[in-house]
């Protein structure tokens, strides 16, 4: 069975975790809004500045600081910019390992994607997320889904490769 470590070994987070002395808007939007409550985990925290803002337990295992595969449930799971940079046939996967991080019914998951990508960027490559799971906050740069214990659904695989998605649309 393929774990959470093996899925977010894959990626090449250190390419995609930038830097930053602010948190990410899709965390702070949450964090304004009082979504996130209890004990958090921040699942492919990248270089941790959400987790350290939130006083959540951080994991990515591409992160010195943040390896420890966490052996608890957890009351809020956030997830910011993780899918975009996992290949849509690992993406379920993932979305499994968050789930099972949620502590009872009452917990929640939110799950950022990001809607600003571009063709032709460098980098790893990104891939277009859609999930079947509630909406909480969608703008042009970023869509935050909600998911619980007993959501069902598995990701709507028009995650294609964005360089391949904006290609077809221009042709």
């Amino acid at each position: 069975m393929t774990t959470a470590q093996d899925i977010l070994s894959i990626c090449e987070f250190h390419r995609t975790a930038i830097s930053r002395s602010s948190m990410s808007v899709p965390a702070r939007w949450l964090d304004d809004e009082g979504l996130i409550v209890g004990d958090i985990l921040d699942f492919g925290c990248g270089r941790g500045y959400d987790a350290n803002e939130l006083g959540a337990v951080g994991y990515d295992p591409n992160s010195d600081d943040h390896q420890e595969t966490p052996n608890d449930k957890f009351d809020t799971v956030v997830c910011i910019y993780v899918l975009n940079v996992i290949p849509p046939d690992e993406q379920q996967g993932c979305l499994t390992a968050i789930q099972d991080y949620l502590k009872d019914d009452n917990s929640v998951a939110y799950i950022a994607v990001r809607r600003d990508l571009e063709k032709n960027v460098e980098g790893p490559p990104q891939w277009w997320v859609e999930l079947p799971y509630d909406v909480v906050k969608e703008t042009s740069t970023f869509c935050i889904y909600k998911m619980t214990k007993d959501s069902k659904g598995e990701s709507v695989v028009t995650a294609s490769n964005i360089a391949e998605l904006c290609n077809n649309r221009d042709g």
